[in-house]
């Protein structure tokens, strides 16, 4: 062999071992793992502050609180008012300024309605409903401080809804020839994702649920379609640069899935051969984390992290062994990949927090 190839092949020798061992290190990723008692992980911002909701264990008040590393676990109260109104409330999503979103009972009947609370120290805003509107949810907030979810009409029917400052309530539009609707999280470009019913081409008058897009809370929704063989599909979420997750199934299955313009879905998988998964959040850096479990009456849920270079990794072989914690639900990812979800702690329901070592 000449010299020069013995320089290309020493040169590629080294690439190859190079790249398996920026691999190994990419699935060595590690986590630290903080506790943050009983209330469930909902959603965590990029400066790591954590809103949840108190589990149902009878040690106090069913309210939405806010955790932070400095001040540790600050309750957030609820809509003013007696009771049916002011019993309760949760917290599901925080955006990078600290506006927080969720729901509580409304003074006059104590049906929920979704609020917006500027800081810890501001009552919570009640955001109202939308006509004919009989109670809502408020599932995800932008950094611009608009709030997307879902009201429940008194007829039954789910309606999307978006809601700014400038705009107030509004109804978002449904599929031409769909009918329900619900908005499940928005990014900061205003693009909004949820479910819609749409019409099926095949069949007149039978509808499906689709993960559906809406481009701005003016436009009408586009389905972006399931995963193949699969019947149906729901979106949960959408980051900076449109990438949006969910998952598609069918009665027997369902699959977490990643799509975007360029891609169109992908699988994102399971983690057993009978099981299911679901994508619940995703940053901008493309990474995803939510659940899987097996197909069962009883399913033992994991919590999980999906990265372009490494796949579906589960969050219990990621952090410290015999910590008595089992990780059920990675329920949002910030921008430096910390995670928080919910889990059981020695058997009982713990709100948690994953920071990458």
């Amino acid at each position: 062999m000449n010299a020069a190839l013995c320089v290309i092949a020493r040169r590629a020798l080294l690439f190859a071992c190079a790249i398996t061992l920026l691999g190994g290190l990419a699935e060595a990723q590690q986590y630290t793992i903080t506790d943050l008692g009983h209330i469930s992980g909902n959603s965590v911002n990029d400066l790591g502050e954590v809103v949840g909701t108190r589990f149902n264990d009878g040690s106090g008040p069913i309210h939405g609180y806010l955790w932070t590393k400095a001040h540790g676990f600050q309750d957030l109260g609820t809509l003013p008012g007696n009771p049916p109104g002011g019993q309760y409330s949760w917290a599901v999503a925080i955006n990078h300024n600290g506006e927080i979103t969720g729901v509580s009972g409304a003074p006059s009947n104590g049906y929920p309605h979704p609020y917006i609370k500027t800081s810890v120290s501001q009552p919570m805003q009640d955001l109202g409903l939308i006509p004919q509107g009989s109670w809502g949810n408020a599932y995800a907030i932008s950094n611009a401080g608009e709030v997307v979810g879902s009201d429940v009409l008194t007829y039954g029917d789910s309606v999307a809804f978006y809601w700014s400052k400038a705009t107030g309530m509004k109804v978002l539009y449904h599929p031409r020839g769909g009918r329900m609707t619900s908005a499940a999280g928005i990014n900061d470009v205003g693009q909004i994702v949820g479910v819609c019913q749409v019409p099926d081409s095949t069949s007149p008058g039978t509808l499906f649920w689709r993960a559906c897009l809406w481009a701005h809370h003016t436009s009408i929704p586009q389905s972006i379609g399931t995963l193949p063989q699969q019947n149906s599909s729901t979106a949960t979420a959408i980051n900076h640069s449109g990438e949006v997750v969910g998952y598609s199934g069918n009665p027997s299955i369902s699959h977490a899935f990643l799509w975007s313009v360029h891609t169109s879905m992908i699988d994102l998988g399971v983690l057993d051969p009978n099981g299911f998964s679901n994508a619940l959040a995703i940053n901008d850096a493309g990474e995803v984390v939510g659940f899987v479990g097996v197909n069962s009456n009883n399913p033992n849920y994991r919590g999980f992290v999906w990265t372009k270079a490494g796949g579906m990794k589960d969050l219990n072989h990621l952090i410290p062994a015999n910590t008595g914690w089992v990780l059920q639900f990675a329920n949002s990812i910030n921008t430096s990949g910390q995670i928080s979800g919910a889990g059981l702690l020695h058997g009982q329901n713990h709100g948690f927090l994953l920071t990458p070592r």
